[in-house]
């Protein structure tokens, strides 16, 4: 429980009194200051974090706005994927395998869209600044060939 002092007493009189009365508002309207920024900042972090989870592990919707799938969106990536995906009508997600996948493989699709053929460093160059992470796919561990 937290008692705030508003004012000073109106039966002191004394200016002692009344100055205390004024520094314990103060600081008690510093306190409530800080406390409301702080919370601010806290939604501020959270709505960031937010922003760019939708954005790293979302997809851009056919109506424009980004879609975050429950279970799609948590495909991971290879530069050979094993699978791909495409929006249907209402942002519907459909993915079909490219290849057989083994069982207990994982499905993988590609995050490059149409810069899936460039070389190695420039597939890491794409994959690094805008997913943060770098690849460590079959492709990317063999040989470069497209490498010039």
């Amino acid at each position: 429980l937290l008692a705030l002092s508003i004012g000073p007493d109106p039966a002191s009189g004394g200016e002692a009194e009344r100055r205390h009365h004024e520094s314990a508002h103060d600081g008690a309207a510093l306190a409530l200051k800080a406390a409301g920024l702080e919370a601010c900042r806290r939604l501020f972090d959270e709505a960031a974090r937010a922003a760019a989870i939708a954005r790293i592990n979302g997809f851009h919707g056919l109506d424009g706005r980004i879609a975050v799938f429950a279970r799609c969106s948590r495909f991971n990536h290879a530069c050979a994927p094993n699978a791909e995906y495409g929006l249907s009508e209402g942002n519907a997600m459909r993915v079909r395998a490219l290849r057989p996948i083994a069982e207990g493989e994982e499905v993988c699709i590609s995050y490059l869209g149409e810069n899936g053929l460039l070389s190695r460093s420039a597939r890491q160059r794409i994959l690094g600044n805008r997913y943060f992470f770098r690849c460590h796919c079959e492709l990317c561990e063999g040989p470069d060939e497209f490498a010039t």
